[in-house]
């Protein structure tokens, strides 16, 4: 979660100000690190891809639901300037 979080951070803030583009390209390929690093991980941990295959349309859809959530929440109902209000001092 630590290379997605830095991934969504360095497209969403290109250029200084967050903008939706930046921000739904870096969710996007957060989300695919998300949904690549757990099949390795359940394929390493049960010795098996075929679990890791039978668990993948669930990891892609919660990696869905989690983009679009996010940017609804960040983009359409005011979660950002919410967070820039309470930082900038």
């Amino acid at each position: 979660h630590g290379i997605q979080a830095v991934v969504i951070c360095l497209l969403a803030h290109r250029g200084g100000k967050v903008s939706f583009k930046g921000a739904a390209l870096g969710v996007i390929l957060g989300a695919v690190i998300m949904v690549v690093g757990y099949s390795l991980g359940r394929a390493f941990i049960y010795s098996t891809p075929h679990y890791a295959y039978i668990k993948l349309p669930y990891q892609i859809l919660q990696a869905a639901v989690g983009a679009v959530g996010g940017l609804v929440l960040c983009f359409k109902a005011g979660l950002l300037e919410r967070f820039d209000k309470m930082f900038r001092k």
